[in-house]
């Protein structure tokens, strides 16, 4: 949880501040701590937790100033205010990310539906024109067999079943090129 995180670098930025690791004065990194919790709580969490960490970030600092040997507050202010800034530009470019990302899987959507409503159109094209010469053909078979031309018959039969072939292999070739 944010606040778990967030207090617990306190409490040891707190104790770095108070409890100088064998070196006389304060440690100087304890407000550079309080710099980048600031900047990741404001960058993970949004601006609301974000502004809370730094000004409890703030209030520790000031604290420190008044009551404690910390020295230089107001440059130490002014890390964490630098730290909320850095915080602020990570989240405004995640979100920038995010919406190209979204803006660019909806294109993909649109165009993915685009081609499959071209390759639909194709298939029902190549049906409708391969059936429409089959019928022609058979229909000129059945003439041709009702006048007693059985030559012409089967060589309109055979035309038929020429088209029918193609046309099954066009569509197969179709539905393949949808399937990739």
């Amino acid at each position: 949880s944010w606040w778990v995180y967030s207090t617990s670098v306190l409490a040891v930025t707190a104790w770095l501040v108070a409890v100088p690791l064998g070196v006389t004065g304060p440690s100087d990194s304890a407000p550079a701590l309080l710099m980048l919790l600031s900047a990741i709580a404001l960058a993970r969490d949004g601006e609301l937790r974000g502004l809370v960490v730094g000004a409890a970030s703030m209030a520790l600092l000031v604290l420190f100033g008044v009551y404690g040997e910390l020295g230089g507050v107001p440059f130490y202010l002014l890390e964490v205010v630098l730290g909320l800034v850095v915080g602020y530009l990570i989240r405004w470019q995640m979100r920038a990310l995010v919406a190209e990302r979204a803006a660019r899987a909806s294109e993909h959507s649109r165009a993915t539906v685009a081609e499959r409503q071209r390759i639909a159109r194709d298939i029902h094209d190549l049906v409708a024109h391969s059936l429409s010469v089959t019928l022609l053909q058979l229909q000129g078979a059945r003439r041709a067999l009702a006048e007693g031309e059985v030559a012409e018959a089967a060589d309109a039969l055979a035309d038929a079943e020429r088209v029918g072939r193609q046309a099954m292999a066009d569509i197969r070739r179709t539905v393949g090129a949808m399937n990739d």
